[in-house]
């Protein structure tokens, strides 16, 4: 099942999150997704091809994280961050060559693309993607649900699950924090930063 979180809001128009102000009391947490939605506005104006072509997943992946990573270099705050694409090593492990693990991935886990610093707990952020034509993307929430979750090891500050739409305006977001789906949160819509 697909939770759609319609993109329409604007800087003035902040919804709460847990009763608080996303964008006063995290405001880095504001940029990051200002980010990701450039990097998404960049997919779609640079390579709609490979949408209308119904490429695999990773390949858009691919394409995404080489816009994200070039906004992370000119953001002051996150320029220093790792971003990794099928990241799976678990630094905890005696090897450190051990996969990521979970309660519910036993055998590992893999996501699709995370933001952190190598050799640390400094999760920030894990993303999951899925297509349009191939949408179901439970799994990839339940996998979020975990890696953000506080009673696991890894707890990312955020994951987010985006749908590649058709076209931009029809990406479907997701936010998960601490383990939980987000009911509430900042989205953009194409263009706005």
């Amino acid at each position: 099942m697909i939770f759609r979180i319609i993109p329409i809001l604007i800087y003035s128009e902040l919804l709460a999150l847990n009763g608080k102000n996303t964008f006063e009391e995290n405001w880095d947490e504001k940029e990051l997704i200002l980010l990701v939605n450039k990097a998404l506005d960049d997919l779609y104006n640079n390579d709609s091809y490979l949408i209308e072509k119904n490429v695999h997943e990773r390949s858009l992946v691919f394409r995404f994280g080489l816009y994200f990573n070039k906004n992370l270099e000119k953001s002051q705050k996150f320029s220093k961050l790792d971003l990794d694409i099928e990241y799976n090593r678990d630094l905890v492990s005696s090897t450190n060559k051990d996969p990521k693990r979970t309660k519910e991935h036993h055998n590992g886990i893999c996501p699709d693309l995370i933001l952190h610093t190598r050799g640390t707990r400094n999760n920030i952020l894990v993303l999951e993607f899925k297509t349009h034509w191939s949408d179901e993307n439970s799994a990839d929430l339940d996998k979020l649900k975990e890696l953000t979750s506080p009673n696991q090891q890894y707890h990312y500050q955020l994951g987010i699950s985006i749908v590649f739409g058709k076209k931009r305006d029809d990406c479907d977001f997701v936010y998960v924090r601490d383990g939980e789906i987000s009911k509430s949160h900042l989205v953009l819509k194409k263009g706005e930063l």
